[in-house]
């Protein structure tokens, strides 16, 4: 017997795959005579890195920080030292963040990184722009887990980079097409299927509705520290979402799986966060946690729904909660139908 299990309406413009990270992490625990698989993560990971200096660019821009002929920092990272005679010969375009921030904006990743991309990654990560930035705004408008590419940058965009493990967790990737899974639960094969959140495919969702069990819906909590959340193209928009897939009749008998994602970047972004934005009586990132959540358990069906707070570092311990949620939907759908 074959059944759907949910398409996971996996919200926002960048998917975080916790999922894959964690079947990432159990193929590199292999045997001798498997072939090795964190090679191939390199790309990925990668352009993560080009895509966080990337986006200092931005950064830089909302807080006013003027990186036309930003001169480079004495006091470079990762024990990068240079006499000052061989500053003083550096070609001054090397000198100019604009011109490497272009080299960044301009390069298409596919295969490998180009020596001059290299180059700018390093000019711009040397210098103290992304310090200055903070200095003027503690939450800027970089991607989650930023600090960890930051800090690693050196590393990752070396010749002969491999990825370790921590590295593939710590990675993220935007779903741009359909993924599909089987898992087996007793005797019972599920299919399941991941989903794009784009607006565009977001038109097709109902295509994946007939035969389905369980909707697994992931929400970015790092949202409530968004401005955009508040006053522009954010505000409403993953409740909405939440509420058409509730109300849409072929999911009327369907259990819903919530994970509110990212707690451990949202702690760190909250700190000094004014979520009176969301509510006047809150008064902690925890009231704009628990806010934020019963706003979804008040949208959910009841007696088939779940909620989960995760992070991203602790995604191995995901695959069991999900199981166990899973169970208690198929029991409560088995007994359901038993019934009727």
């Amino acid at each position: 017997m074959k059944r759907a299990l949910a398409p996971g309406a996996l919200f926002a413009e960048m998917v975080w795959a916790i999922e894959a990270a964690t079947a990432n992490l159990k193929a590199c625990r292999q045997t001798r005579s498997q072939s090795p698989v964190l090679e191939f993560y390199a790309h990925t990971i990668q352009n993560n890195v080009l895509t966080v200096w990337k986006s200092l660019q931005n950064a830089c821009e909302e807080v006013e920080v003027n990186y036309d002929n930003f001169r480079l920092t004495l006091a470079l990272r990762s024990g990068f030292s240079f006499k000052s005679e061989i500053l003083k010969s550096l070609n001054s375009s090397l000198l100019q963040c604009r011109g490497d921030f272009e080299v960044l904006y301009d390069f298409k990743h596919r295969e490998k990184l180009s020596d001059k991309v290299v180059d700018s990654l390093l000019a711009v990560s040397r210098t103290s722009l992304l310090e200055e930035c903070q200095r003027k705004k503690r939450i800027l408008p970089l991607p989650y887990n930023y600090k960890y590419f930051v800090q690693h940058t050196n590393r990752m965009i070396a010749d002969g980079y491999i990825p370790t493990e921590v590295d593939v967790l710590y990675s993220y990737s935007p779903t741009i097409g359909l993924d599909n899974h089987m898992i087996r639960m007793g005797k019972i094969r599920y299919d399941v299927m991941e989903l794009p959140g784009h607006r565009i495919f977001r038109r097709r969702w109902a295509d994946f509705f007939r035969n389905t069990a369980v909707v697994v819906f992931l929400i970015d909590l790092c949202e409530l520290c968004d401005t955009a959340f508040y006053s522009g193209h954010l505000k409403n928009k993953t409740i909405s979402i939440y509420e058409r897939l509730v109300q849409n009749d072929l999911l009327s008998r369907v259990g819903f799986i919530l994970l509110f994602n990212k707690k451990d970047a949202f702690e760190d972004m909250a700190r000094g966060f004014d979520f009176k934005q969301l509510s006047s009586n809150l008064r902690s990132s925890q009231d704009a946690l628990s806010f934020y959540r019963t706003t979804f358990m008040a949208a959910s069906p009841p007696k088939r729904s779940f909620h989960h707070v995760v992070s991203l570092i602790n995604a191995p311990s995901i695959g069991m909660m999900l199981a166990e949620s899973l169970g208690r939907v198929l029991k409560s759908n088995a007994q359901s139908t038993t019934i009727n």
